[in-house]
């Protein structure tokens, strides 16, 4: 085994970001050895046994423990593997889980787990050297077909496809240090279902929830989330009447402060105030879905919108964005004009913005700005401008510059404008430039920050078609699969980060 691999990188699309905890599957709970035999690198030193310390236990009264002794004169790294059937399992839309131990963590720095089928052929496989386990319990979640943060999928040892059931497990500890000890504790082998599949198994774009429910025959589908603070919770209540007036149902009213970002995942919300008085604004907001803070939208504006499935889990917020509650009482009222009377109420993509001093003279003009087919055809002379004269970060930068615009006013046009830049940024990469930096620019990975939350929203822009919004997704999993990875700093690396490696 060599401590370095190359892994094959790979975009993965969350198809279900869910924060409750799957009830995990017992696979082995290692309360003895039986069935169990050591493997590679067994010495007179090597020793398989049940363990009985509680402070190595974290399911039941025992866990599996192995150790061994290096050579003094070993030639390179030394390991010591075990051997655990199991039950036919499936990995199929799975994460293997299980916790782990050293006593000697000075030197045991390498961990792999691999997975076997009747046949012999490994079914999945992964490794680390970076010395992660510690005397401490240490959790191992484990993706099946990818890296996840804590081992690295090893994809040269796989040769058999995930749907092998699997019958064995292969644990190795390694060292690289000559004549030391070194020991591994494993306990509560387990899995839970996986919500994240690979994109080269995704056949269709992602559905949209473009509709956010608030009252649906009587029930009520969403609550109210306010800031701390007299006369925030009064607009809340507000709020609460405005709906109860429309539609009969009173939905109930929260403080932010009560609550968390997994609870508020499952249900749909109105929150008001901005990200420096609600705290669960904070979320939507780092990922450029609202743009309420400090100075945005300004004092006595209001930014009011729908927004869509940020968490994954098909649930929505309404923002009713201020600075202060002059701005909310405005923004109440401009909310008020989308409740139709009925026991059903139905809020439909929205987003009206008021903006007022220094965010007014800075981001106005997104607004107003003429945008028609002569801004569009000068988009595609930008683009072709940027190819021929290499602009820093390809066209990439451009294009989430107009993304970021859609983001904030939901102008069909700049989503448009986005495309331009993405599909020309493709075909032109598809003729293997020469290009100082590579064939998608120069640097261009500098923009994944803001191209991908720009294109969260555009997705979402009624202009595309679910056959467009693949195309696109396509071109933006394969341009980030390419040109991120490898800017990465491994774990193990130990100077000091820099931009170019935190993209």
């Amino acid at each position: 085994m060599s401590r370095t691999h190359l892994v094959a990188a790979s975009l993965l699309l969350l198809t279900s970001l869910c924060f409750a905890q799957d009830q995990p599957v017992l696979i082995h709970g290692c309360e003895d050895t039986a069935g169990m035999k050591l493997g590679s690198g067994v010495t007179a030193d090597s020793v398989l046994q049940t363990n009985t310390d509680p402070a190595f236990i974290s399911e039941g009264k025992g866990s599996l423990h192995i150790s061994s002794v290096s050579a003094a004169g070993a030639a390179g790294n030394t390991y010591l593997s075990v051997d655990i059937p199991i039950a036919p399992l499936s990995l199929v839309d799975k994460r293997v889980v299980f916790d782990a131990w050293t006593s000697t963590p000075e030197t045991a720095k390498a961990l792999y787990l691999r997975a076997y089928a009747a046949d012999g052929k490994c079914v999945a496989s992964w490794l680390n050297w970076d010395g992660l386990m510690k005397p401490e319990k240490t959790v191992f979640d484990l993706p099946v077909g990818w890296s996840g943060e804590t081992l690295a999928w090893e994809q040269s040892m796989v040769e058999a496809d995930t749907s092998n059931p699997v019958v064995l497990l292969r644990f190795y500890v390694g060292t690289g240090e000559k004549g030391a000890a070194f020991d591994l504790y494993v306990d509560n082998i387990r899995t839970v279902t996986s919500h994240e599949r690979s994109f080269e198994k995704i056949t269709e774009a992602c559905p949209l929830y473009l509709d956010t429910p608030i009252v649906e025959n009587g029930q009520a589908r969403a609550i109210i989330v306010t800031p701390a603070g007299a006369e925030w919770e009064q607009l809340g209540d507000d709020v609460a009447a405005a709906v109860e007036k429309a539609t009969g149902t009173r939905l109930d009213v929260k403080i932010a402060e009560t609550l968390d970002q997994e609870t508020l995942a499952e249900t749909n919300a109105i929150i008001l105030g901005s990200v420096l008085n609600n705290p669960l604004l904070l979320y939507p907001y780092a990922h450029e879905l609202v743009f309420v803070d400090g100075a945005y939208p300004g004092a006595g504006g209001y930014e009011v919108r729908s927004v869509h499935n940020p968490w994954g889990t098909g649930r929505n917020l309404i923002a009713i964005g201020s600075n202060d509650t002059d701005g909310a009482r405005a923004g109440i009222e401009v909310f008020g004009k989308q409740l139709a009377a009925g026991n059903t109420l139905i809020i439909k993509p929205f987003n009206e913005v008021k903006l007022t001093g220094e965010a007014e003279r800075r981001f106005a003009g997104l607004f107003t700005a003429t945008l028609d087919e002569n801004w569009l055809k000068a988009q595609a002379a930008r683009a072709e401008d940027g190819i021929q004269t290499g602009s820093h970060t390809g066209l990439f930068g451009t294009a989430a510059g107009v993304g970021m615009s859609y983001a904030q006013t939901r102008r069909p046009e700049y989503a448009q404008a986005f495309a331009i830049y993405i599909r020309r940024a493709y075909e032109h990469y598809l003729t293997k430039p020469p290009t100082y930096g590579g064939p998608w620019g120069m640097d261009s990975d500098f923009a994944v920050h803001r191209v991908i939350p720009a294109w969260d929203n555009i997705e979402e822009c009624p202009v595309f078609t679910d056959a467009e919004r693949m195309e696109i997704t396509r071109i933006l999993v394969q341009w980030t699969a390419e040109v991120c990875p490898r800017k990465i700093a491994a774990a193990s690396s130990t100077r000091v980060r820099f931009n170019h490696q935190t993209f």
